[in-house]
């Protein structure tokens, strides 16, 4: 084949592929069951370098296959992942902090079918004079909600093994700005060893898992307008004001 054509052929290949690739590695967009070319195999790229006569290995593509390949066989952590394993950092950090700070046995988990067990029970067994502060959210549907998205703050908080105390949901923006819990329940049963410290131990939280992940503040969305003070008096001071409702509190956090 005459060099200027084998030239034409390669450079307008290249071309494609770049435009096609768009930087991708090889490995992974050729070949790859969801990449932008996966309907030009690593075979035939090898092929079509030999019709035009340039050995693979000055395209440079079969090194990026090779890198691709080691990439992938080392194991790439998606975003589930990293946020489960931030969170269950967070987890340990704060555990042993209110361990030390109070001198009890608190453990933070996820949400688990005992802890919805347990927060349903809540509704018919508690005083008439808490029974005005029970939230209206169905647990089962909103957890099942944030579980969808891998940025998303969870936690219950138990005494011993099998005392729940609290649980709160909430999310991570997108860009990690800031991390908010959105809904917050405390047992409110006579029985609750750390009433009034719940609030306290799931913002505590909040804050380390947060700056675990490089946020920038934390918040409470929508907070009950009784409890507003006592999240002020946690360093939540900035109030986002609709009208003459606070929907949001938040807290810059010292990094």
């Amino acid at each position: 084949m005459p060099i200027a054509l084998r030239s034409k052929l390669y450079c307008g290949w290249k071309r494609w592929f770049n435009r096609k690739s768009r930087g991708t590695l090889l490995g992974t967009c050729v070949g790859g069951a969801n990449g932008p070319c996966s309907d030009l195999p690593l075979p035939l790229v090898t092929v079509f370098c030999q019709l035009v006569g340039i050995s693979l290995a000055k395209t440079g593509l079969l090194k990026m296959s090779k890198q691709a390949e080691t990439k992938v066989g080392q194991g790439h952590r998606g975003p589930s992942a990293r946020y489960a394993e931030a969170r269950h950092a967070a987890y340990h950090d704060a555990q042993r902090e209110f361990q030390a700070a109070l001198g009890a046995d608190i453990r933070l988990t996820l949400i688990s079918a005992e802890a919805l067990r347990q927060a349903a029970s809540w509704s018919s067994t508690c005083s008439s004079t808490k029974a005005v502060y029970l939230p209206g959210w169905n647990r089962e549907v909103e957890l099942r909600k944030f579980r969808r998205r891998p940025r998303r703050v969870e936690v219950a908080i138990w005494y011993g093994e099998a005392l729940l105390c609290g649980i709160a949901l909430g999310r991570i923006s997108d860009r990690r700005v800031v991390a908010t819990i959105h809904f917050l329940q405390g047992n409110p049963l006579a029985d609750n060893p750390i009433s009034g410290k719940v609030g306290a131990l799931a913002t505590r939280f909040l804050e380390i898992y947060a700056l675990e992940l490089g946020c920038t503040y934390i918040s409470i969305e929508h907070p009950v307008p009784e409890l507003i003070e006592y999240y002020e008096n946690l360093g939540f001071t900035n109030r986002v004001v609709r009208g003459r409702r606070v929907i949001r509190l938040t807290k810059l956090l010292d990094r």
